[in-house]
């Protein structure tokens, strides 16, 4: 049989999607780019907020008038939270949680054998605590994705991840170097990924030990921690990533607001203060790393002074760019009954002068590499050319043609509007 997949949202979504479609193809099924020539739809759902949520109604209505006949399944986050009526109006045929992803090919299956199909719902009202295995992701790409981590304890009042996702929940070290050994036969990065990733703990080692043996049993692929919180960075962490060459000198460090007041707000587990000594602690350890970050603009109660605010504290920190999301509301978390939202208008005007001063920042990022050397492992080739990202993820040109995969050193020479350019001497 053919299967199309559809996914939206986050990155741990795309991981888990790619791991479905692998299991899929393992079994015997076969992988379509179009949904009018499949006989199985899968949606890797979000609802990370209500544009999300709307997103995903309209993309599930669209494959069901392109794919009247497919059997469509709906599955993760927008399947754990949305309530029984609006599935009902829905064309979905299968409604698959979060504690039965492992189970999609059981499910698909056991829907083909029966006689009658009437939707079917598999929900658990509060998902798992247990981690759920998919095995390996992508083995299509240079990068792959690894997620060794899910859930959240946090509860920052603009989330419904821990709602979606469950509490916290870590692959266990064994099978994450199982998955490892698979990826590094194809890949010449492995991203760790999750929704803590800093939070990885299986009972006995935690993501600086983890990190530790994947780099000395996997020394020709590069690992890179997806995204972490600067709570979670440990001197232990630290120590690692300055030890191995093939460990990324790149940290996207999530901060959300730059002033105590909307932090607060938003709880967040630190202050201004705490992030940037954080910040300065990372860069004594670690001299020549990257540090990205992510911000919510026009959060609820944001005043022109906060925002102000922010802007020079954003200024303060160096980071290489920044990653700006307009606040958007979301049914059922602790920020959608607060008072003070924001006009759209004014979240998008912010939106994009926080997006304005990214540019200047990575401008500023960029030309600090101007003559040195960096490593690239190559993603694409042609016309002379060869194109690739740094261990601090900056995106060079380099003059020659080199196979998808190879790690080369070359000499930046100038920087090409948001890139690095640089040759092979």
């Amino acid at each position: 049989m053919n299967f199309y997949m559809e996914t939206l949202g986050c990155k741990v979504n795309a991981f888990e999607s790619d791991a479905t479609a692998n299991t899929l193809m393992h079994h015997g099924y076969t992988k379509v780019d179009a949904p009018d020539k499949a006989d199985i739809i899968i949606v890797y759902s979000c609802a990370v907020t209500n544009v999300a949520e709307a997103k995903t109604r309209k993309v599930l209505r669209a494959l069901r008038r392109n794919a009247p006949e497919a059997l469509l399944s709906c599955v993760g986050c927008y399947t754990q939270v949305t309530d029984s009526k609006i599935r009902e109006s829905l064309p979905v045929d299968l409604w698959i949680g979060s504690n039965y992803k492992k189970d999609i090919l059981c499910i698909i299956e056991q829907w083909f054998d029966q006689d009658k199909h009437d939707p079917t719902t598999y929900i658990d009202q509060d998902p798992t605590s247990s981690f759920q295995n998919l095995g390996p992701g992508t083995t299509t790409h240079t990068r792959a994705n690894l997620k060794i981590q899910d859930g959240c304890n946090q509860f920052c009042t603009y989330c419904v991840i821990p709602y979606t996702r469950g509490r916290e929940s870590c692959l266990s070290v064994e099978e994450v170097l199982k998955q490892a050994d698979v990826l590094s036969k194809e890949h010449a990065e492995i991203i760790l990924n999750g929704i803590h990733t800093g939070r990885y703990h299986d009972g006995s080692d935690d993501l600086a030990t983890l990190l530790d043996n994947l780099a000395s049993e996997y020394p020709n692929v590069r690992f890179r921690i997806s995204s972490i919180e600067i709570t979670e960075i440990s001197d232990r962490l630290l120590d690692v990533m300055a030890k191995y060459d093939n460990v990324a000198h790149h940290l996207h460090i999530p901060l959300q607001a730059g002033n105590d007041a909307t932090l607060s707000r938003m709880h967040r587990p630190y202050t201004t203060t705490q992030f940037l000594d954080g910040l300065n602690h990372i860069r004594s350890r670690i001299s020549d790393i990257a540090i990205s970050t992510d911000y919510i603009a026009g959060f609820v109660g944001e005043t022109d002074d906060e925002f102000k605010r922010s802007l020079e504290f954003i200024q303060s920190c160096g980071f290489s760019f920044l990653h700006v999301f307009p606040y958007s509301r979301k049914k059922g978390t602790l920020a959608d009954r607060m008072e003070g939202h924001l006009d759209e208008t004014i979240k998008k005007e912010r939106a994009q002068r926080l997006l304005q001063l990214s540019d200047q920042l990575h401008q500023q990022w960029l030309n600090h590499f101007i003559d040195k050397t960096v490593d690239v492992i190559i993603e694409s080739y042609g016309l002379g050319h060869s194109h690739g990202y740094t261990s601090e993820y900056a995106y060079t040109t380099i003059n020659g043609s080199y196979p998808n995969g190879s790690l080369v050193k070359a000499k930046v020479t100038h920087i090409e509007k948001d890139h690095l350019d640089a040759i092979v001497e």
